[in-house]
């Protein structure tokens, strides 16, 4: 969805389109790295308290057996990182090579704002790969 709206963006800017449409597109991708920030904050208090979880000993087996379903909780959070990073680095790409492309256009008056929405999103995707 991100990619898609890059490519919308970078057909707007061929076609010089108001700098209120501009606008928004760096407002919505404003409002998506807030989002995405939030989420990933989110899922890190989720998997610190499965791994306090982990530490009690159990007492019974209903807590044994909710140990193990929280072993295999923190195994599926770890295999969704991992795909989350395939492709939050894909779109990264993406945002590179259209950011590469608009450098070959003749310079536009909206290319500015173009530059400045590549350049200030957060660096959400550069987290360790056990994040």
């Amino acid at each position: 969805m991100i990619s898609m709206m890059y490519i919308v963006l970078t057909a707007l800017l061929a076609l010089n389109v108001s700098k209120q449409i501009l606008d928004a597109f760096v407002a919505i991708e404003a409002n998506i790295q807030k989002g995405a920030l939030t989420q990933l904050q989110r899922g890190d208090d989720l998997k610190s308290e499965l791994k306090g979880e982990l530490a009690h000993k159990p007492t019974s087996p209903e807590e044994e057996a909710k140990l193990k379903k929280i072993v295999v909780a923190l195994k599926a959070i770890e295999e969704v990182d991992k795909e989350a990073q395939v492709v939050i680095k894909n779109i990264d790409d993406a945002k590179l090579l259209l950011k590469i492309n608009l450098v070959k256009l003749e310079y536009s008056p909206y290319f500015d704002i173009y530059k400045i929405l590549l350049q200030h999103r957060p660096r959400l995707w550069l987290a360790p790969a056990g994040r």
